[in-house]
């Protein structure tokens, strides 16, 4: 203990024994108890309020633009090569993920309701596989396909939790109404990379809701945090390729693309705002917050 909190405690100590002493001084018998009683009671309630003033809620939110592109033939993001000095280009990164997490789906979008439902759902199981890949530390080394190039990605500075727990698919809420999540690549990545790391206790679920459409992946920490990202389809618009990348059969293909607004928001509660768990919390929500941002924000 502190020598700070020790001399605090003392300080209350003796305020209670003085409180004592003057009551025992001044009455006795049947009025002595209530009045001790009493004392001690608005004592605790001061205390109370004192504590409930200095914690405060928090909130955050970061809003960004992603968008899925979708070739007008196949109705699906296009498979593209890129050049060797784009081979880790993000923006062309972020298609290739998009389109690896479609090779095995056999149903294509037809409708523009469709495509619009198709892309946000996509990018919202994109999205959870992000949450969990980038909690991954260690030297990477890649090769992009189409690209005679080795890349060697250094260790990501990730923020780690004091109480994390992996959470299988299995056990996240509403994981089977995404149909991305079904195939077998999907489920050998689980395998492979492990489960979601997260606090203890904490749940997640897969939501989707109407009017407008929203796909939503939403994380609570009960009595201290949730974090909501939402993910909004909103218009799409004819668009080409990253520059010095072409498509993987060498033909000439149109492309639209769906903007989908992100919304990532992140509450943290007011009755532990001053718990040591708290403050981790919030530096490692920050974190996912930006590196999820930085993996599919379009500029």
């Amino acid at each position: 203990m502190s020598i700070f909190w020790a001399f605090a405690l003392a300080g209350v100590a003796l305020l209670l024994i003085a409180a004592v002493y003057l009551v025992w001084m001044n009455w006795s018998g049947d009025e002595m108890w209530p009045r001790i009683i009493s004392a001690l009671g608005i004592g605790a309630i001061t205390l109370v309020v004192a504590v409930l003033t200095g914690l405060k809620p928090s909130r955050e939110e970061l809003k960004f633009a992603s968008v899925v592109p979708i070739d007008d033939e196949t109705r699906r993001p296009p498979l593209l090569r890129p050049d060797p000095e784009k081979a880790f280009d993000p923006s062309y990164q972020r298609i290739a993920d998009l389109a690896s997490l479609t090779l095995e789906i056999n149903e294509s979008a037809q409708s523009p309701d469709q495509i619009s439902t198709y892309c946000a759902e996509l990018l919202q199981y994109k999205l959870l596989s992000d949450l969990r890949d980038i909690q991954r530390s260690g030297t990477g080394v890649g090769v992009a396909l189409g690209a005679p190039r080795l890349q060697v990605m250094p260790p990501n500075a990730i923020v780690k939790l004091p109480d994390q727990v992996e959470l299988p698919p299995s056990a996240i809420a509403g994981y089977e109404s995404n149909r991305f999540g079904k195939t077998q690549g999907a489920h050998f990545q689980w395998e492979i990379m492990g489960g979601l790391r997260l606090p203890q206790e904490t749940k997640v679920e897969l939501q989707t809701l109407n009017g407008p459409e929203r796909h939503i992946i939403l994380l609570v920490r009960p009595g201290y945090f949730t974090l909501e990202i939402t993910v909004e389809p909103v218009l799409g618009g004819a668009t080409q390729p990253p520059d010095g990348t072409h498509y993987l059969d060498n033909k000439a293909h149109t492309l639209t693309a769906l903007v989908c607004d992100v919304t990532v928001t992140a509450e943290f509660e007011k009755l532990t705002a001053g718990n040591w768990r708290t403050q981790h919390y919030k530096r490692w929500v920050a974190w996912l917050m930006a590196e999820i941002a930085k993996r599919n924000r379009v500029s």
